[in-house]
C-alpha cells in the first residue's frame, strides 16, 4: 500500500487532504479516505471542465457523507482537476486553452497534458476504476445520466462501462462513441481501468435533487465494489440511447427566449416548445416539437444566438396518439 500520494498522507480510518503537484507552482486538491480494512481503490474526480460546477460539488457531497468506518479500501477524491477553467468560469484550461478531457494520457507539453499526465500516472494506475463527474456546462441543463462509450462499430465492450452505469440509478444511460484523449477512453484502451462519466445538471447552477440522485448512485456503485457495506439496488425500466437517438431544436432567431416546456417534461409532437423575439427588428419564432418524447436538456439563460439550442427530446416510446416509434438505438434494460 501507498504512504502519500502527492503531499496527502494516507491514514487508515481517517479523511486527509492535500495536494497533488502538477508543474512549477501548479498544483490540484485532493483528500483520500481510506478504511482499515484492505479493499480496492477507486477515484472520484470532478472540475474537468471549469464552467461544469456540480462535478465538484458531487465530489464534497460524496467526501463529506461517507464515513471512514464504513469504507473498506481507498476513495481518493479529486474535487478539481482545472482550476484555472474554473476560477474564469470557462471550459478549457485557461493556461493553454485546451480541452483537458482530451490530452489524457498527457505529456510534458503545456499546463493541460501536465494536468492529464500526473492525474493519469498517479491516480489512474493505482485505482482499479473511477468515476469522473461533469455536467452540461454553461448553456444548459441535463437529465443526470452516465456515459457509457462503445466502439467505431457500435459494440459495447468491457470499457464501455455500462454494468456500472446502470448502478447510478438513472432512467437514462447514454451510449456513445468516445474520443482520442478522453480520460475514460484512454484509462481503458491503455491500463485496462475502467472510468465511468457521470452527467449532472448544469447552467452553472447548484442542482441539489440531481446531486442527491448522483450520492445515491455512486455509493450503490462503491457497495457494488466491495468499497462500502450494503445492498446493491437496481433499477427498474432504465433506458438506453445513443447521440443520435435524441432531437434537438435550434433557433433561427437571435433574441429573447421564452421557454414552454421543463426539464424531464412529456411532450407531443406539436406541443409548443419556445417562442424566440428579436427585439430589434420584431421577428419573432414558434418551436414546436416534430416527435413525441420528453425534454431530454434545456437551455438555461433566457437570451439565445442563432443556431443555439433551446432544447433536445428524447423519444423514449411509441405514442399511440401520433404513431411516433422510438429511433433505431434505442433500447429498454
Amino acid at each position: 500500500m501507498y504512504e502519500k500520494i502527492g503531499d496527502c498522507k494516507v491514514e487508515k480510518g481517517k479523511l486527509t487532504f492535500g495536494t497533488l503537484n502538477i508543474a512549477k507552482n501548479q498544483t490540484i486538491p485532493l483528500a483520500i479516505l481510506q478504511g482499515k480494512k484492505s479493499g480496492k481503490t477507486c477515484f472520484i474526480s470532478g472540475g474537468m471542465h471549469g464552467d461544469e460546477i456540480n462535478g465538484p460539488r458531487l465530489v464534497q457531497l460524496l467526501m463529506h457523507s461517507i464515513k471512514p468506518n464504513e469504507v473498506k479500501g481507498t476513495i481518493i477524491f479529486l474535487p478539481l482537476l482545472n482550476k484555472s477553467g474554473f476560477h474564469y468560469e470557462q471550459r478549457t484550461v485557461y493556461e493553454d486553452d485546451l480541452d483537458l478531457n482530451r490530452c489524457f494520457p498527457g505529456s510534458n507539453k503545456s499546463l493541460s497534458y501536465k494536468i492529464a499526465k500526473a492525474v493519469f500516472n498517479k491516480i489512474i494506475k493505482i485505482s482499479d476504476f473511477g468515476i469522473d463527474c461533469h455536467d452540461s456546462g454553461k448553456r444548459d441543463v441535463l437529465l443526470p445520466q452516465p456515459r457509457v462509450h462503445i466502439d467505431n462499430k457500435g459494440k459495447c465492450n468491457d470499457g464501455c462501462t455500462l454494468e456500472i452505469g446502470t448502478l447510478l440509478g438513472t432512467k437514462i444511460i447514454l451510449q456513445r462513441k468516445g474520443k482520442q484523449g478522453m480520460m475514460a477512453i484512454e484509462s481503458f484502451k491503455r491500463l485496462k481501468k475502467p472510468v465511468l462519466t457521470v452527467e449532472i445538471g448544469g447552467g452553472m447552477l447548484i442542482w441539489d435533487d440531481f446531486l442527491k440522485q448522483g450520492v445515491k448512485g455512486i455509493k450503490n456503485i462503491l457497495i457494488h465494489n466491495s468499497i462500502l457495506s450494503g445492498k446493491v439496488k437496481k433499477t427498474k425500466d432504465q433506458i438506453i440511447i445513443k447521440d443520435e437517438d435524441r432531437f434537438s431544436y435550434d433557433s433561427n432567431l437571435e433574441g429573447l427566449l421564452y421557454k414552454k416546456v421543463k426539464l424531464g417534461q412529456e411532450v407531443h409532437k406539436g406541443k409548443l416548445i419556445a417562442v424566440i423575439h428579436n427585439p430589434i427588428n420584431e421577428k419573432t419564432e414558434k418551436i414546436k416539437a416534430k416527435h413525441c418524447g420528453f425534454v431530454f436538456s434545456l437551455k438555461i439563460q433566457d437570451k439565445i444566438k442563432k443556431e443555439e439550442t433551446v432544447c433536445s427530446i428524447l423519444q423514449n416510446n411509441m405514442c399511440k396518439l401520433h404513431s411516433t416509434k422510438p429511433q433505431r438505438g434505442f433500447k429498454e434494460l
